[in-house]
């Protein structure tokens, strides 16, 4: 089945149809910030989550994003330059806050609900975040059933769409969700094998979790 952002067949509301379905979902995306999460909060406040993040945003353009409302950052994706692996972490803490704090999506209830549900999962270790070491522009989700009885073991959807806003509904992306099981052990298994490298960055696990919310909490404007 392909999504393409148009009309209601976007990967948001296809997400928060299977959603209900599962118990885990593991991701490999170019980026990830908040907005992905907040739009789909209420599915996923009862999951395990893993993000393996593949790319960086171009420093430059985060400085416009308080001009630039409606920004893609898509469009400005670069490669990660590493320094140090302390420094990735904090680049990517300092870049998530900043959007945060430079547009309006958060500036409801609704977000301020979306973003405790955030921390909350972040600090019991069921929203797990790392940063590839070297460039990775793949983008899939592995979506695990809680009922397989029907002999199917997940869902896989891969294409176009990292995991933000625009990449969930508010552009034209192009993704193709797959149901076979052959589909979802090759994924399981690329994706384990990728989460699992040891020149990884994590961003955030169970052991970490209470430095990152201090370090969010820090430098985001509640």
């Amino acid at each position: 089945m392909a999504i393409t952002n148009t009309g209601t067949n976007t990967l948001s509301s296809n997400l928060k149809s299977i959603l209900p379905k599962c118990d885990k979902i593991d991701a490999l995306v170019g980026y990830f910030y908040f907005s992905g999460f907040k739009d789909l909060h209420n599915e996923l406040k009862d999951k395990q989550i893993r993000i393996l993040v593949g790319m960086d945003i171009d420093k430059k353009i985060i400085d416009k994003v308080s001009v630039l409302k409606d920004l893609n950052f898509d469009s400005h994706v670069v490669e990660t330059n590493i320094s140090s692996r302390a420094g990735a972490k904090t680049d990517y803490i300092d870049t998530f806050s900043q959007i945060f704090n430079d547009t309006d999506y958060f500036d409801n209830e609704e977000s301020q609900k979306a973003f405790e549900i955030f921390l909350d999962k972040i600090k019991d270790g069921s929203l797990q975040i790392k940063k590839t070491a070297e460039p990775d522009h793949s983008k899939f989700y592995i979506l695990n059933k809680i009922d397989t009885s029907d002999g199917q073991k997940g869902y896989v959807v891969i294409g176009s769409s990292n995991l933000s806003e625009s990449g969930l509904k508010g552009q034209r992306e192009f993704n193709i969700l797959l149901e076979e099981n052959h589909h979802y052990d090759k994924q399981v298994t690329y994706f384990e094998d990728h989460w699992n490298d040891e020149n990884n960055i994590t961003i955030t696990d169970i052991e970490s979790s209470d430095n990152f919310i201090k370090e969010i909490k820090s430098k985001i404007w509640l």
